[in-house]
């Protein structure tokens, strides 16, 4: 039996929604599966981070202690106030920098590869 060329539209716009549809869900199921094994790892080196964060507010304030003995309080703490200011300056434009150099959009490498995939698999007529 002949369809129609209506019905012929309606079932390719159908398995066209369905294509892109399953090939997302492929996407999102291939993006979970590659990030799970990171996650306990990522977790502990947070932690790692948060420990180290709080040791150097301890060596921070060790340090302006220590300076105090020598200068007022105040001047002390302008010291290492003003170390910090450099150091937090000098690690944003270096992050910057590295963060330009490095733009990229993963996903749409992982959905174009993943069209050549399929254009592969599609016989030519």
């Amino acid at each position: 039996m002949l369809r129609s060329p209506a019905d012929l539209i309606r079932l390719a716009a159908h398995q066209i929604s369905k294509l892109v549809t399953d090939e997302l869900r492929a996407i999102r199921t291939q993006l979970i599966n590659r990030a799970r094994p990171y996650r306990t790892g990522a977790a502990l080196v947070a932690g790692g981070f948060l420990t180290v964060l709080y040791a150097l507010a301890a060596l921070l304030v060790a340090g302006g202690l220590g300076l105090a003995t020598v200068l007022p309080g105040w001047a002390a703490a302008l010291v290492i106030g003003a170390c910090l200011l450099v150091v937090s300056a000098i690690l944003l434009l270096v992050g910057r920098r590295h963060l330009e150099a490095a733009r990229q959009n993963p996903p749409r490498r992982i959905i174009t590869s993943r069209a050549a995939e399929v254009r592969d698999e599609v016989p030519s007529p």
